[in-house]
């Protein structure tokens, strides 16, 4: 018999009205909570995560061009999601002034802990995406429903399942493992890891952080394009 979940809305409650009156702030917060797990003797869990099998580059070639037989907006969403690297949700929040033709970019501005930042889009796919703003004449977001509001984070997740379903029965497919894959893809190709980094919008550490600082958009961009061109041998050659 599996034990019961601790339902914690009343201890939230009661700890958000104290920290209230004692005009705790973030940074105090965190060594209250922090005090609590030693006092408490608290320790992260240390079982190891199950291993994310991303997709070959085959698969993910796959998987795009299913979506593109059946349905050429479902065919670009998962091509520009995979191209972006881009979680779920900052993904259905790109808005069309989001996005930098000129440029090849994307400006994310509601990624994880409310960080922006650009990611590059391949030369080819920004055409596409031109291409699909003209015709559907979108009113805001860049994929938007009947109803001009913007696909819910569910929405795509069922519409990369079906397609996955569809071009690879054996495996699990969901947004998050098309980033993964894309970020392996990346690396396997030979761009530091440093410059994946900027693209996936990873901040896990302090050593990430001055790492961004050093690093130029211009130049992730240059290393991402060389990459990603179907010009190139030796490429992902994904992008038609």
């Amino acid at each position: 018999m599996s034990e019961a979940k601790p339902n914690f809305k009343e201890l939230i409650k009661h700890m958000a009205t104290l920290f209230r009156k004692l005009n705790v702030n973030y940074d105090q917060s965190k060594y209250l909570f922090k005090m609590v797990r030693i006092r408490n003797k608290l320790k992260p869990n240390t079982q190891v995560k199950k291993k994310r099998n991303p997709l070959s580059i085959k698969e993910t070639h796959d998987l795009i061009e299913a979506a593109y037989n059946k349905n050429s907006e479902h065919g670009l969403i998962i091509e520009t999601l995979y191209a972006t690297g881009s979680r779920n949700n900052e993904f259905c929040h790109i808005k069309i002034e989001n996005i930098y033709f000129d440029e090849f970019k994307i400006h994310i501005k509601e990624g994880k802990g409310a960080k922006e930042r650009f990611v590059p889009i391949p030369i080819e796919l920004c055409k596409k995406i031109r291409l699909h703003i003209s015709n559907h004449k979108a009113q805001t977001y860049l994929f938007e429903t009947q109803r001009y509001d913007k696909y819910s984070t569910r929405r795509i997740n069922e519409i990369v399942k079906y397609y996955g379903k569809i071009a690879i029965p054996n495996k699990r497919v969901f947004p998050h493992l098309i980033r993964h894959s894309l970020a392996t893809h990346l690396r396997e190709s030979g761009m530091p890891i440093d410059r994946i980094s900027v693209i996936l919008g990873h901040a896990d550490s302090g050593v990430t952080e001055r790492v961004y600082a050093k690093i130029s958009f211009s130049t992730v961009n240059k290393d991402y394009q060389k990459i990603m061109s179907n010009d190139k041998p030796n490429t992902l050659s994904l992008i038609s």
